[in-house]
């Protein structure tokens, strides 16, 4: 049972880390986005 909760942290580790990652990739996204609406 301990090893299988062990197992359950890292799987939720790694998605909670993609979901931060992504989630940063976005926002860098967005504000390009607004740099290049104000240039123009």
């Amino acid at each position: 049972m301990f090893k299988g909760f062990k197992k359950l942290i890292i799987i939720m580790g790694g998605i909670s880390l993609m979901m931060i990652l992504t989630a940063c990739d976005l926002v860098k996204k967005i504000t390009n986005g607004f740099k290049n609406i104000e240039n123009t």
